[in-house]
């Protein structure tokens, strides 16, 4: 492909947006336009990450005649620009992978951003701080700079990157009590930019493992790398905690469990409105 960088980056500010802006070409709601995604009418020209973590670009030009042929379903993705898309896929990574190139923790990756030692390639999206501002890296870039650092501290740590499912509990706002719930508030509640004050408890785990079988069974969800929600009761709860009496774990995973029921016993004795979120 002959394109300089520079004019790879404007060729990506013209004609791809992120989710946000996305979902405003097409008109739906952010659970709307997740379902379209994950039947695929909806499809990404670029991805980096996975599960909650997992950030999209699409083509602006593809969304524009979605939106005006929704009722016709037309499945969108075949993108007629193959040879950026397989470059972008070719040379840029998302910042956890990133950081793990460079074996840094993530207040020393941090650090290296706020001193520019490393740089983004793009950044998307305005909102600073927010879901829908993130940022793409250099591959070249970050392997020069992790080579760089491990001949200066005599060693280079890599990390593969995992693959796999992220769970987290929820409360609803003491404020959001009293409305419909749905979908799109879960949505924004576990999205927003203020979702750390209504996480409860996470965890995390690979794509392969057993144990994210037996913990989907055990508190009846189902766990994918797109959005699942679940407004969990005081009869899920006994539920959960019958199917534990006759599930067979190990002392590290029992104690994970335990917590969570121990959790949402807790939040739900104290009147407040829990869900899942699984992505």
């Amino acid at each position: 492909m002959n394109m300089s960088h520079e004019e790879i980056k404007k060729w990506i500010a013209d004609n791809l947006v992120d989710r946000e802006e996305g979902r405003k070409i097409t008109e739906q709601t952010p659970v709307a336009f997740t379902q379209a995604t994950q039947k695929k009418v909806i499809i990404p020209f670029f991805h980096i990450g996975e599960g909650r973590t997992k950030k999209s670009l699409y083509l602006k030009s593809e969304l524009e005649i979605y939106a005006k042929n929704k009722r016709k379903r037309i499945p969108m993705g075949n993108h007629n620009h193959k040879d950026i898309q397989n470059w972008m896929y070719d040379n840029l990574i998302g910042r956890e992978t990133a950081r793990q190139i460079t074996g840094q923790s993530n207040n020393a990756f941090q650090q290296s951003l706020d001193t520019g030692k490393i740089q983004p390639f793009i950044t998307v999206g305005t909102r600073k701080n927010s879901l829908y501002h993130w940022a793409v890296y250099l591959k070249s870039e970050i392997g020069e700079y992790a080579q760089a650092k491990g001949k200066k501290n005599g060693r280079r740590k890599v990390v593969t990157p995992v693959m796999g499912y992220d769970v987290t509990l929820y409360k609803i706002p003491e404020k959001l009590k009293d409305k419909h719930i749905d979908d799109d508030m879960l949505f924004d509640i576990a999205y927003g930019d203020n979702n750390e004050h209504y996480s409860l408890v996470e965890t995390s785990f690979s794509t392969n493992s057993q144990k994210a079988v037996d913990f989907a069974e055990l508190f009846d969800l189902f766990l994918t790398n797109d959005d699942y929600f679940k407004v969990y009761k005081m009869s899920d709860y006994y539920e959960a905690k019958s199917r534990m009496e006759k599930m067979s774990f190990d002392e590290e995973f029992s104690k994970r469990v335990k917590h969570f029921l121990n959790v949402i016993e807790q939040e739900l004795n104290k009147g407040e409105i829990i869900f899942f979120c699984c992505g």
